[in-house]
């Protein structure tokens, strides 16, 4: 399932950054960097955030009750929000603030020689494990994709738990590389202002992102329909069912990663609804002498019980087309 996929992507995301968030703040105190304070923010929120999409999966994963009749889909995209809000304030938030304030108030303790040597060296470990975090969302996200381009997916997605995550990791390996270069270049030049600079510039990544994490989820909270090439495959499916004579309307809402409601309004063709020989039988009836009205009636009940079949075989056909389509509402008008 994409979920227990999703799930994977985010355990090793937060095995790893847990690690690198330890890593980094002993190289911290070790070369008072402010580069590296910033990965230490950084990785820091990144491993809550985490645990944040982690609740997320699970919450999501709760079977439908009464008063959630169509599941709790939509809480990953909610805990995914507030990753996403959590990753602003101190992601961004701290992280810049950090940055500004070592650039404008100086240096202050920082590490020579072996300090730093140190402090390149846990930065290059984290580049390798969170890597690694980056590669298994990417293959996740790269399954997730199928035919659509990788663009297409990360537009329309109904999962963004593992977007969120390869997104996390990617600006994690660039903000490694942005730390080492702010390191080298202040350990080189003898000022602080590369390494004060990087922590700025990790810091806008960081906002960046929150952002555009915000609003992926956020059309997902407000009854977002599924993308127009897929509603029209569905259309075009349904059209072309025997007992469908035209479709006046179709409207799809996405509750939760591959969960879809559908409602329909739909004309049949008449003809296929009434069986010929049995309106013959109705009128041998009424020539024997059986009451004309008794007789209507119980070909209206017929007539209605036809209807009522067709449209659960209907919804039947959907379901086994488009599976991810869980919950259907089909008026025939």
């Amino acid at each position: 399932m994409a979920g227990d996929n999703s799930q994977k992507a985010v355990l090793v995301a937060v095995a790893a950054n847990g690690f690198v968030t330890v890593a980094k703040t002993v190289g911290w105190f070790l070369t008072r960097s402010p580069s590296l304070l910033a990965e230490s923010i950084h990785s820091f929120a990144d491993t809550a955030n985490q645990l944040l999409l982690l609740v997320g999966i699970k919450t999501g994963a709760k079977r439908p009750t009464q008063k959630h009749p169509w599941g709790h889909g939509q809480a990953r995209y909610l805990w995914n929000l507030v990753s996403a809000t959590g990753v602003f304030f101190i992601g961004f938030g701290v992280t810049t603030y950090h940055g500004v304030h070592a650039l404008v108030m100086g240096p202050g303790d920082h590490a020579k020689g072996g300090g730093i040597s140190i402090g390149i060296g846990i930065l290059i470990l984290a580049f390798v494990l969170e890597g690694y975090s980056w590669w298994v969302a990417f293959r996740e996200i790269k399954r997730q994709a199928g035919h659509k381009s990788l663009t297409e997916h990360l537009r329309t997605s109904q999962d963004p738990t593992t977007i969120g995550i390869f997104f996390e990791d990617s600006i994690a390996v660039g903000g490694v590389v942005v730390a080492l270069i702010g390191i080298w270049l202040s350990e080189a030049t003898g000022s602080h202002i590369p390494d004060a600079i990087a922590s700025i510039v990790i810091g806008s990544l960081l906002g960046v992102m929150a952002i555009y994490l915000a609003k992926i989820n956020g059309r997902l909270l407000i009854n977002v329909a599924l993308p127009a090439p897929e509603e029209a495959e569905i259309r075009d499916f349904v059209q072309k069912l025997p007992d469908v004579e035209e479709i006046q309307n179709l409207k799809t809402t996405v509750l939760g990663p591959g969960q879809v409601a559908l409602h329909l309004e739909v004309e049949f063709h008449g003809g296929l609804l009434v069986s010929r020989d049995a309106l013959i039988e109705d009128a041998k009836e009424i020539e024997a002498g059986e009451p004309a009205l008794q007789v209507l009636v119980d070909a209206a009940e017929r007539a209605v019980r036809q209807v009522g079949r067709r449209t659960q075989e209907i919804e039947r056909l959907i379901m086994e087309r488009f599976p991810t389509i869980v919950v259907i509402s089909l008026e025939v008008l």
